[in-house]
């Protein structure tokens, strides 16, 4: 097995973990609006988070295939996922 190899199955089962998490992520406003009244999400709302979801396993996709450093991968990643955040936070107070 090549580090080609290596990493194209790191990169795969990464995809994998962070599908299962935004799914599960997406599910928690969804089980909260069968218990009570306070969360109210339309499905416009949903399509919103998913496509922030997506854009956040993009861009952290891309920064693991081009950047060669481990250090230059978590700091683009941890930019991501401040970015994503502060988008959310935006949006949920907005």
């Amino acid at each position: 097995m090549s580090a080609t190899d290596a990493t194209e199955q790191g990169i795969r089962a990464y995809r994998i973990v962070f599908a299962i998490a935004a799914a599960a992520v997406l599910c928690l406003p969804l089980v909260a609006m069968q218990v009570t009244n306070e969360v109210d999400w339309s499905a416009g709302d949903f399509l919103l988070a998913a496509g922030l979801l997506f854009a956040l396993g993009a861009a952290i996709d891309m920064i693991c295939r081009k950047m060669v450093h481990m250090a230059v991968r978590m700091l683009g990643a941890g930019l991501a996922l401040v970015a994503f955040v502060l988008i959310w936070a935006m949006l949920a107070t907005g």
